[in-house]
């Protein structure tokens, strides 16, 4: 019985070391193809800043600087120099030869401790702020910021061509170089047993060899980075515009109540006009010939007593005179009708 076991056991190692062998012997021949290859790879431009992102930059080192209170590390003003083109608001702050350099053109530092005087979100806020009203208040660093934007678009569209062109023949290489080794082919079941089999699949799975990143991957990704930051610049400030226009729309609003209320104030209590008195307006009847019995007896009276006033003074002329019934009536009519 030990014989067989020993037999079993020796068919295991060297299962084993076969599988190890192998793995060794392939290893050597990828490796120095892709490093070969990232060599030979050029790097793929990245985008620079927007004259936003300048302007933040730079009002950035005029805040810190600027600002009430000893900077927490001295050591970050290290390399930092007074600049003679720039606008005259930045002549007295210092700043990196190349503080406007987008991602892959900036020399890399250290990292260093913070300044400690303001927070990020407070920051982008004001800047924020500033570069909406950066048209009236300073034109100039408006102006000298979009140059230095243009600028640097240009020179990244001549490095995107120039890459192009490199990288034309280069592209049934890279998928090559990114398709990794060919499968080992598996041995047939009939040659060896199931158990020996399954030990050396699982061997031979741990130990193939992984896939090795593609420099074009890496720069892809730096350059979703940034546009992920400038993104996220660009929403500050869109919320800071916002922000903005509703304090004026509120405070537009409140003083149009204000002055509302104060002429509501002073406009006096509408006039309360008295309600005209009518007056009695006289009354004209006709006068019909079918007049009522007292005014016919008060004319009647009013005539006899002209009749009498007549007869005496006729009565100074003639001795007698004698007028009859109808002369009198007649005689009133004529009055009436006068």
């Amino acid at each position: 019985m030990a014989a067989p076991l020993q037999q079993l056991e020796l068919l295991k190692a060297s299962s084993f070391a076969s599988h190890r062998v192998g793995k060794l012997s392939v290893q050597p021949q990828i490796a120095p193809s892709l490093a070969a290859a990232s060599n030979s790879i050029p790097l793929k431009p990245m985008r620079p800043l927007t004259a936003y992102h300048i302007f933040f930059q730079i009002e950035r080192e005029l805040i810190i600087q600027t600002s009430e209170g000893e900077i927490a590390n001295k050591s970050s003003l290290d390399n930092k120099v007074y600049l003679d083109d720039v606008p005259q608001r930045y002549k007295n702050i210092r700043l990196l030869p190349d503080w406007y350099a987008g991602p892959g053109k900036r020399k890399k530092r250290k990292h260093r401790k913070q300044h400690g005087k303001i927070g990020f979100l407070e920051l982008s806020r004001v800047i924020s702020a500033r570069w909406a009203e950066l048209d009236v208040i300073d034109p100039e660093t408006k102006a000298f910021v979009q140059k230095i934007a243009q600028t640097e678009i240009d020179e990244y569209y001549r490095d995107m061509k120039r890459y192009k062109e490199l990288t034309k023949g280069m592209l049934p290489m890279m998928s090559n170089l990114t398709a990794g080794p060919a499968a080992v082919p598996k041995r047939s079941a009939e040659k060896r047993s199931s158990y020996v089999m399954s030990n050396s699949e699982d061997i031979s799975s741990e130990m193939q060899p992984q896939q090795a990143s593609c420099p074009d991957m890496i720069a892809t990704s730096l350059e979703l980075m940034q546009l992920q930051i400038q993104l996220q610049s660009e929403i500050d400030h869109f919320l800071s515009c916002i922000e903005k226009r509703k304090q004026e729309l509120l405070s537009s609003h409140f003083a149009a109540k204000k002055s509302q209320l104060k002429i509501s104030n002073q406009v006096p209590l509408p006039y309360q006009f008295e309600k005209p008195v009518q007056k009695k307006m006289k009354t004209f009847h006709r006068q019909d010939s079918s007049m009522s019995e007292l005014s016919y007896a008060n004319s009647l009276e009013m005539s006899r007593t002209v009749s009498a006033d007549s007869t005496a003074s006729l009565s100074t002329c003639t001795d007698e005179l004698e007028i009859g019934d109808d002369e009198i009536i007649n005689f009133w009519k004529t009055c009436n009708n006068n």
